[in-house]
């Protein structure tokens, strides 16, 4: 039997949110942290988990504390090649591998060059990576993680407003360009 995730939402999903909810739903913050130490950037962040009330229900909140605080720009390829060199399941490297390409080919098009001299800033930060890898990892260990599926739970990612990618036009661009891809 197939195993799915629904999320339900409207204005979108912060990495942070994303983690926690995976967490809730059993995912050990252990298995991620142990993921994404295949990254080779664990001396460049710490990850935290808090209870919090959110509109009267609890939930988890994953901080991803960033501990030097510079952010990295990198191009597709050198973003495939932590992902490829982190030792991660099968599935969790695909899909993250997926998610980033399909981030660079939408950035692509919004700049008119190739996905591969895309240059990163935000998606490109360590929070980004934790983010997307992390979830990867979460997905792959509750056994729901279909490339597409996990396209598509990032794809409503980019709706929320307070996460990290903080150029306005180009985020909204760029999810125009994946919705188009996947509608």
């Amino acid at each position: 039997m197939e195993r799915i995730a629904y999320l339900q939402c409207p204005t979108g999903i912060a990495g942070d949110m994303f983690l926690g909810a995976l967490v809730s739903a059993g995912v050990p913050l252990e298995y991620i942290e142990n993921g994404l130490k295949g990254l080779n950037l664990s001396s460049e962040y710490q990850l935290k988990e808090e209870k919090v009330l959110r509109q009267g229900q609890s939930a988890v909140k994953i901080h991803v504390d960033l501990i030097h605080h510079h952010h990295h720009h990198r191009h597709l390829a050198d973003i495939e090649n932590l992902i490829i060199s982190a030792n991660l399941s099968a599935i969790a490297t695909t899909n993250s591998l997926a998610i980033f390409r399909q981030l660079a080919e939408a950035e692509g098009k919004v700049h008119g060059i190739s996905p591969q001299k895309v240059h990163f800033h935000e998606v490109g930060a360590i929070d980004a990576l934790v983010d997307i890898v992390g979830t990867c990892l979460g997905l792959d260990y509750l056994k729901m993680g279909k490339t597409k599926e996990a396209e598509e739970s990032f794809k409503k990612a980019l709706h929320a407003k307070g996460g990290n990618y903080n150029n306005e036009y180009v985020r909204e661009l760029s999810l125009k360009i994946l919705n188009e891809k996947y509608d």
